[in-house]
């Protein structure tokens, strides 16, 4: 091989040009020969020896230019890597769907946090799942938000309407149903409640699961079918008996009124107590309306079809009533159940279309609604009042009238007695059995559009039972202490929401054109002052944190777990006892009582008491959390509150003042200015398909509401992000998060049902379409559809 050949840095070059290598023999520092051995390794015993590939200058000129050119590419290959890394990077955040979004998020801050908590995470899936961003969010945005959200959603054959509430209504009930099927917890906060609360706390849960349980017991419920009710028939057929003068007995018709109001049976009338609107809304006033129906409104009265439906279910559970009364105790048994229907029907159309149009309450005295009911001893049912008053509410002094000279006037005993023993079978229908339940779905299917042959799982039926009976109270308390924690960090959250609201709301109130008198400005500013937020659940009577507090509001209660019909009986004793009895002895209104459920997850007004309700079961994802950052509730909880505090100035709600006194409060020129922009509301909702007037109040709360967001998010400081959204800024994900809200699907039977609400697409596309902070935040052009070019309502 040629010199020039030779592999560089080869052992025999380096060996061959070592000046140790010339020499056979080495001398040690004694001055002996020795002969040279190679070591095993690199480090000799005695003197030390670089590696070949170390040896000092053996590298030749091509070898160090190798070395030089390889160093500047690697360096060279750092720049790029880096430069590479940082382009990525940018990329990732900058928004890739759709084109109309802002390339870089408005409200960018320089310090971001990002969210990795679970619920985050959560919510981010959710969001990522149901918006279609393919779609234009400025063409159509409810489509933008719910289409994906709709097709990956069926409606249950046993639902007429599915939405994000409706599913934290099933979550909800799932949980109480697993601590209504097992042993007693103490699982308030994490800590065992000390003697004696956990001894009446364990009572309450025996009381409530026994009802559940009872209710569960279908074969007991089937066995003893229409039995319970007998009692109540035979003291019907007692007070208004069949006789030939064809002539009711005034004094026997009181005591079947008081017997069935005492059960919660309400057949020509219902009574209530109420905030006295007429005089002094701080005292209790009994207040009469109508009785207790079978169809939802007075329209389905006026419809040949649905009519036509209930005519055949009252038929036909009258005739297994009929069929059944073997010993023919009633002498059903050569009556005609069709006939029989047709009489009941008909005479409940007649207390429907008693109740005209309009809301015009007034106060009769005793005596006054005596001479104009003189159908019925109004002084004797008055007197078994606790503390008989001496002045009655009438909330439509019409429907009193007609009903004395249209119904009872002209009805026989044989219609009244089957009318009163009708509505007993009706209010108890559902604890019946399936074979009296089973006609019933029936009228649901026309009504709602759900199957008629679907049956819900039993557990749901029973949940849903005690959930609006009297002991939907004490179901609170176990739904409560099993997520207090959680409900405690969004409790505060929400008070601290509900000022900032009435912030925005109230800054707002100088600046309203339209309002002309400086003394009804003033009026509007003091009932929003004097406006009252209860958030989470009661603490008043009972306080459903006490077990004392609840042991006394139910101990009237008794339970059997094997008599599911009594057990019903008894709660709704209980109810008329404490919404009726109890409060009209009271000397002045509680206002910090509650008409809802902890579980519930609607929020309302009480324009009565002028105060908003947000109930514990609402106090979660996706309307609220500790955890996820909050411009993401301020379109969900944060819009709600907003709208229904603005009913307190709707068509309705701006005839209370600040103190709930029922009235004129506005001058006239205000209300015609208000009428003005509303009946622009009304013919911007025509335009879409929908009836603007029926709608009108809930899309003005939805506008104003929408306002509130706007607001929210602009005085917002968060910097917390959650990975994943980048695609969108804080406030297009706000907007994101309301329109989610509103996603739903629903049986043509159930849109025909709701009329006074505008259909979900036009509650998105409607208030938005004005919206101008929403326009601008995702870039939709003049002439779209959620910024087209006409006349804007002046909402507030």
């Amino acid at each position: 091989m040629s010199e020039a050949n030779a592999p560089l840095l080869s052992r025999r070059r380096l060996d061959d040009e070592s000046p140790l290598a010339s020499s056979h023999n080495l001398v040690d520092r004694h001055g002996r020969e020795d002969e040279y051995e190679e070591e095993p390794t690199e480090y000799g015993s005695g003197v030390y020896r670089y590696p070949p590939y170390l040896q000092p200058g053996h590298f030749t000129s091509l070898e160090k230019l190798m070395f030089f050119s390889s160093s500047i590419l690697l360096i060279l290959l750092f720049i790029f890597a880096g430069l590479y890394a940082r382009s990525s990077q940018q990329d990732n955040h900058a928004p890739s769907l759709p084109t109309t979004l802002p390339k870089s998020p408005k409200n960018h801050t320089a310090k971001q946090v990002s969210c990795l908590e679970p619920n985050c995470i959560i919510t981010a899936a959710h969001i990522l799942q149901d918006v279609d961003q393919e779609l234009n969010p400025c063409d159509d945005f409810y489509s933008y938000t719910c289409n994906k959200w709709i097709s990956n959603h069926l409606i249950p054959d046993v639902k007429s309407r599915i939405d994000i509430l409706t599913g934290m209504t099933d979550t909800l009930r799932r949980r109480l149903d697993q601590i209504l099927s097992r042993d007693y917890v103490d699982t308030y906060d994490g800590n065992l409640l000390p003697d004696p609360n956990a001894i009446l706390d364990r009572q309450l849960f025996s009381k409530i699961q026994d009802f559940y349980l009872s209710c569960m017991d279908q074969d007991a419920i089937e066995k003893k079918s229409i039995s319970p009710l007998y009692p109540l028939f035979r003291s019907i057929r007692e007070f208004i008996p069949i006789s030939n003068n064809n002539q009711v007995d005034q004094h026997k018709l009181n005591e079947a009124i008081q017997f069935l109001g005492q059960r919660n049976v309400w057949p020509l009338f219902q009574i209530e107590v109420v905030p006295d609107i007429i005089m002094n809304p701080t005292k209790p006033s009994l207040s009469l309306g109508q009785g207790q129906v079978g169809l939802p409104d007075k329209a389905s009265y006026d419809n040949p079809e649905i009519m036509k439906v209930y005519m055949q279910v009252v038929t036909d559970v009258l005739d297994h009533i009929f069929k059944m009364d073997t010993r023919d105790e009633f002498g059903w048994k050569s009556w005609s159940a069709v006939a029989t229907a047709r009489r009941i029907v008909e005479f409940e159309k007649k207390i429907v279309q008693a109740l005209t149009d309009g809301h015009q309450p007034e106060r009769w005295s005793v005596k006054e609604l005596q001479d104009r009911v003189p159908q019925i001893y109004w002084n004797e049912f008055i007197e078994t009042l606790p503390e008989p008053p001496t002045h009655i509410l009438i909330p439509h002094a019409t429907f009193i009238e007609n009903l004395s000279g249209d119904v009872l006037t002209t009805t026989n005993p044989r219609t009244l007695q089957m009318y009163f023993i009708w509505r007993t079978i009706w209010k108890y229908l559902d604890v019946l059995g399936e074979k009296f339940v089973g006609p019933k779905r029936k009228l649901d299917a026309k009504l709602s559009g759900i199957e008629p042959r679907a049956t819900p799982e039993r557990w749901e039926t029973c949940i849903d039972i005690i959930d609006h009976s009297a002991m939907g109270v004490l179901l609170g308390r176990y739904f409560v202490t099993d997520h207090h924690q959680h409900i405690v960090q969004s409790k505060q959250q929400v008070e601290s929401l509900t000022k900032s609201v009435v912030k925005i709301i109230h800054d707002r109130i100088p600046h309203l054109d339209w309002v002309a008198e400086e003394s009804t400005r003033t009026e509007i500013q003091q009932k929003l002052n004097t406006m009252e937020f209860q958030v989470g659940f009661s603490t008043s009577k009972p306080n459903i944190l006490s077990a004392i507090s609840l042991s006394e509001y139910f101990s009237d209660v008794s339970m059997d777990r094997t008599d599911f019909f009594h057990n019903m009986i008894r709660s709704n004793k209980h109810q008329v006892k404490q919404q009726v009895w109890n409060v009209i002895k009271e000397t002045t209104i509680d206002k910090n009582s509650w008409k809802m459920n902890a579980q519930s997850v609607q929020v309302s007004y009480n324009k009565e008491l002028n105060k908003v309700m947000i109930p514990g079961g609402l106090l979660q994802l996706p309307f609220i959390d500790s955890i996820t950052p909050g411009y993401f509730y301020y379109g969900t909880i944060g819009w709600m509150i907003g709208h229904e505090m603005m009913h307190a100035f709707d068509s309705i709600g701006n005839k209370y003042n600040s103190q709930g006194i029922y009235g004129n409060w506005w001058d006239d020129t205000t209300q015609n200015n208000l009428d003005v922009q509303n009946q622009c509301l009304i013919n911007q909702y025509n335009q879409f398909g929908t009836d603007g007037r029926a709608t009108l109040n809930n899309n003005f709360a939805d506008g104003v509401g929408l306002y509130v967001v706007e607001a929210l998010l602009k005085n917002q400081t968060s910097n917390k992000i959650i990975p994943g959204l980048n695609t969108w800024n804080k406030d297009q994900l706000a907007y994101i998060q309301f329109a989610r809200m509103k996603c739903s699907k629903s049986t043509r039977e159930h849109k025909l049902l709701v009329k006074d609400y505008a259909p979900d697409r036009y509650r998105v596309n409607g208030p938005l379409m004005n919206s101008d902070h929403f326009a601008a935040t995702f870039n939709c052009k003049k002439g779209s559809v959620m910024n087209p070019e006409i006349k804007k309502c002046q909402l507030w």
